[in-house]
């Protein structure tokens, strides 16, 4: 393992995973330094509503291209790339329009659901929360297939300094409310996406003038036909799991509970998105090259996925030990709970951050059947541990517990499941090689 190690820091994979995560490092180190002052500007409740934002965008905007924005990566010239593109973005004004649409028409019946406890005016910007990721990640597939790292990584840094001047700035010169939150956010996004669409190499606007046509718009469309029937079913289920304690909780519990929950998931689960899409974007890359010239990528797979979970036993192992005074410490007294349901959530922490590799393996095999059944066995053993812990004590924190029990379970699952069908593929590789 120390050897894999060695031979896979100086490839030229890890040089693209290193632009990703130095800038994802910074951005964090942004965020992390600026989370302080946050904590003592507004209130466990005004973080607690600014999650709910945070989740209802993260779920539509799964949704807003129908995961075509994905398949960007995988063709082999550049005019199919173009047409996926421009696919992705209709699909996204559309369903963009729709979701204002339906804002309008059913903001009475959620509000009633939760209870009164929260205000509605912030579900309004959600569309516009869409749009920008929507647009933003499609622009970085285009990156990614033109292994333009660099120019991510100055847009996440980015997005972190505007997002969090402005909420500092906000609070400090219009009061410290959630929609302090969530307009700071809001500017992040519109700032990271103004860096990553002015790169001059990324667009050949004569190339793509070629490309563009309704009959080839209506090829890729057919010809990725598995990233709207199965990938975006597996990213909807994946999304909402992820964010489920937050949805349930909103219901059941006070937005303080909520806003406690939120940050201490926020202030880890953010590093470690970032590091793991940054692993995962060039990994997608990386074996999406292998599959088209012939290459066996098992080794790949396994190599990465185990430098990975290593490197992050040491930081979990911390945080299982540490997080209530560290917590405590840096975000104020009030936030001390925030610390224990870090604790709770280590373990699956760790094995998100090992399971980057194998998540892409679905995608480019085609396989996206298999990752929604594991998504789907995923999102009923949440839910069936979500209530069960509630049932038994009512407690947040037993709810959190049996909640990471049944993730980690299916998460290593996952990593098995892309060890079997890397190798069935790399057999098959090896025996037309041989014949």
């Amino acid at each position: 393992m120390i050897n894999a190690t060695s031979k896979l820091i100086t490839s030229r994979f890890s040089k693209n995973v290193l632009a990703l995560v130095s800038g994802a490092f910074i951005a964090q180190v942004i965020s992390f330094a600026a989370s302080p002052i946050l904590t003592r500007l507004y209130t466990p409740e005004n973080f607690g509503l600014f999650a709910l934002f945070l989740s209802y965008v993260n779920i539509v905007s799964k949704v807003g291209t129908l995961c075509y924005e994905r398949a960007i990566i995988l063709p082999k010239n550049n005019s199919s790339a173009y047409n996926i593109a421009f696919l992705s973005l209709i699909i996204l004004l559309v369903i963009a329009l729709l979701s204002t649409s339906l804002i309008f028409a059913f903001s009475g019946r959620l509000l009633s659901l939760l209870k009164g406890a929260y205000t509605i005016s912030w579900l309004y910007w959600v569309p516009a929360g869409l749009l920008l990721v929507g647009i933003f990640n499609i622009v970085k597939s285009l990156h990614i297939r033109q292994k333009g790292f660099r120019s991510i990584a100055f847009a996440r840094i980015g997005e972190a300094a505007s997002a969090s001047v402005a909420k500092i700035a906000i609070a400090l010169f219009a009061g410290a409310t959630a929609g302090g939150l969530i307009l700071g956010t809001i500017t992040g996004f519109m700032v990271s996406l103004a860096i990553i669409i002015r790169s001059p190499d990324l667009f050949h606007f004569a190339e793509i003038r070629r490309s563009l046509n309704s009959k080839s718009i209506k090829a890729v469309a057919v010809e990725y036909i598995q990233f709207p029937l199965y990938a975006t079913c597996n990213a909807i289920l994946t999304v909402i799991t992820q964010n489920l304690i937050v949805l349930v909780f909103s219901i059941i519990f006070s937005p303080v509970i909520v806003g406690l929950y939120s940050l201490g998931n926020r202030i880890i689960r953010r590093p470690l998105n970032i590091m793991s899409m940054s692993v995962q974007n060039v990994f997608f890359q990386r074996i999406a090259h292998e599959y088209n010239h012939g290459a066996r990528i098992l080794p790949s797979l396994i190599k990465t996925t185990g430098v990975l979970f290593i490197t992050g036993c040491i930081p979990f192992l911390l945080l299982m030990i540490y997080a209530e005074p560290l917590f405590g410490t840096i975000f104020g007294k009030k936030w001390f709970q925030a610390g224990v349901y870090v604790r709770i959530l280590s373990p699956w922490f760790l094995v998100l951050f090992a399971v980057a590799p194998a998540n892409t393996t679905y995608e480019v095999f085609k396989k996206q059947h298999m990752k929604v059944f594991f998504t789907l066995a995923k999102a009923l053993l949440s839910i069936s541990a979500i209530w069960l812990g509630y049932k038994l004590t009512g407690k947040p924190e037993d709810v959190i517990a049996y909640f990471v029990s049944a993730n980690v379970l299916v998460e290593i699952s996952i990593i098995v499941g892309a060890i079997f069908i890397t190798y069935k593929n790399d057999l098959t590789t090896i025996s037309g090689k041989a014949a």
